[in-house]
């Protein structure tokens, strides 16, 4: 769901508050967590709230890193390697309605975002330039 390396499906902060969504993870069978720093406050409530039959942690750092205290299994390896010798099985998705959730959830984040901007250069550009005469207004958007 959430990854440093990029987000397969974004914004789960938002999508983890549909029911539809909570109920589609309820199905999960097992849980695997590959490294220790989970965030996100709804992450974290899905987190505590969730009972697969199997949860897992894999990272190479020890000690505890579960604070729900999940029945399962605590790997201590490095993440990198682990994969490489557990590659995943192409199988039908289990998942349908996930997807379909985080794609709109970052629709309406970049609608948001879109239209928060152009309120911001309107606001901006009326109050600069029409006070000081002539300026340059520049803005940019760093798109992922």
């Amino acid at each position: 769901m959430l990854s440093q390396t990029g987000q397969p499906l974004p914004c789960a902060d938002l999508w983890l508050g549909n029911a539809k969504a909570t109920s589609e993870l309820q199905q999960a069978q097992i849980v695997v967590q590959l490294g220790s720093s989970l965030t996100g406050k709804r992450l974290l409530q899905w987190q505590a709230s969730c009972e697969p039959e199997e949860y897992w942690i894999v990272d190479d750092i020890e000690g505890r890193l579960d604070p729900a205290h999940h029945r399962g299994r605590r790997l201590i390896a490095n993440i990198a390697d682990w994969l490489e010798l557990h590659p995943a099985e192409k199988r039908q998705p289990w998942c349908v309605e996930i997807p379909r959730l985080a794609e709109q959830a970052m629709q309406a984040v970049i609608a948001c975002r879109d239209a928060l901007a152009k309120r911001n250069w309107r606001i901006a550009s009326a109050t600069i330039c029409l006070n000081r005469g002539n300026c340059l207004l520049v803005t940019a958007w760093w798109y992922v």
